[in-house]
């Protein structure tokens, strides 16, 4: 692999990093998030409060994906998954960071883990069911004719 997965932290990578990388990113959203609420106060709302998974390029250390998530066993029974992006041809980034959060997920013991997407991003919908996520329902939800999509991977039965 030519990357590698780290948690977030201010010791590890600067703030502004994590912003430009989203701000890039987030556009890649029907609608974008910045569309819908203060693209500085959702990253800081990222920061104070989820998990934080970082792909870094190995050769220049440079941010190449995100998954944000939260996953408070203290608080819930189930983790949500916030935020997933990578960069374009970069084979295998998005599917490693899920890899990373359910396994951490699983080991906080959390029964189950959802995530939202748009009813037309199949390359979402394919990327999370490869990794057992099943569709759990549609919903009309952020005033617009496009449906959104409640995947779940359960984890206790």
């Amino acid at each position: 692999m030519k990357f590698y997965i780290v948690k977030y932290s201010s010791e590890n990578t600067a703030y502004d990093s994590l912003y430009s990388f989203i701000k890039r990113t987030e556009k890649w959203f029907n609608p974008p998030i910045s569309s819908r609420k203060s693209l500085k106060d959702y990253v800081e709302k990222l920061v104070d409060e989820a998990v934080i998974l970082l792909a870094k390029d190995k050769s220049t250390d440079d941010i190449i994906g995100i998954a944000a998530y939260y996953c408070t066993p203290e608080k819930f029974i189930f983790a949500r998954t916030s935020y997933l992006a990578a960069l374009p041809n970069r084979e295998g980034i998005g599917s490693n960071l899920l890899s990373h959060v359910i396994e951490d997920c699983k080991s906080k013991g959390m029964c189950w883990i959802e995530s939202q997407t748009w009813e037309s991003n199949e390359k979402s919908i394919r990327l999370f069911q490869k990794h057992g996520y099943q569709i759990k329902e549609y919903i009309s939800n952020r005033n617009n004719n496009i449906r959104s999509v409640i995947l779940r991977l359960s984890f206790k039965t």
